[in-house]
């Protein structure tokens, strides 16, 4: 080929460099075929080898420099990143990098805000006015668990009020209670410690107003 006796450009080698090591890296183990077997006949076989000698001594390179610190996940800065990662193989760390924040995503302003006791999956505290506080996970969302509580303190109650004797201003409809009164009011508890810390202020303010 008449163009291969002339000096080739930097930026020409180095693109048909890039583009037959994509091409090489699926044939890089295979060194008993031809050349001119290969699609690639008609370029110099001595730089078809040296760009396969190099594909494969690079993937060794890699492997054999395995960093075995700590990896770091950044956003992708031209310029500043490559420093980074320069001074992680110096300092034994490796960095990766991530997709930053497009134009589309900013600007997007189509996705329905919840508030924040819609969201399900949450970790919430509750306070009491006795400094104590209980920080407990859900599933489900702030409202709900929050329901969940005061139906467990309910349930709690009721059957205290009947255990202490106190008949409720509304009888309740339907069939009496068939359980001991001491049953829902465990059961109540074991099932909320909000309910718990509740009904343990209820008895000792009840204890303090007989003293």
């Amino acid at each position: 080929m008449p163009g291969l006796r002339q000096p080739w450009r930097s930026r020409g080698l180095h693109a048909a460099m890039s583009v037959l090591r994509c091409f090489f890296r699926d044939f890089c183990h295979s060194f008993q075929r031809p050349v001119a077997d290969s699609p690639f006949e008609g370029y110099p076989s001595q730089f078809l080898h040296s760009v396969m000698q190099e594909t494969i001594e690079s993937s060794r390179r890699v492997h054999r420099n395995d960093l075995s610190g700590p990896r770091i996940l950044l956003p992708y800065y031209k310029g500043l990143s490559e420093k980074i990662q320069r001074l992680g193989r110096r300092l034994q760390f490796s960095v990766c990098y991530k997709r930053g924040p497009n134009l589309r995503s900013l600007l997007r302003t189509d996705k329905v805000k919840l508030p924040i006791d819609k969201f399900p999956g949450v970790v919430y505290e509750v306070k009491c006015s006795c400094s104590a506080s209980y920080i407990g996970e859900t599933g489900f969302t702030l409202a709900h668990t929050f329901s969940q509580h005061v139906k467990n303190l309910k349930r709690y109650k009721r059957p205290n009020k009947n255990l202490r004797g106190q008949t409720l201003k509304q009888p309740r409809r339907g069939r009496p209670p068939s359980l001991p009164p001491l049953v829902p009011m465990e059961r109540a508890l074991a099932a909320s410690a909000v309910a718990e810390q509740c009904c343990s202020l209820l008895r000792l303010t009840a204890d303090e107003d007989i003293m």
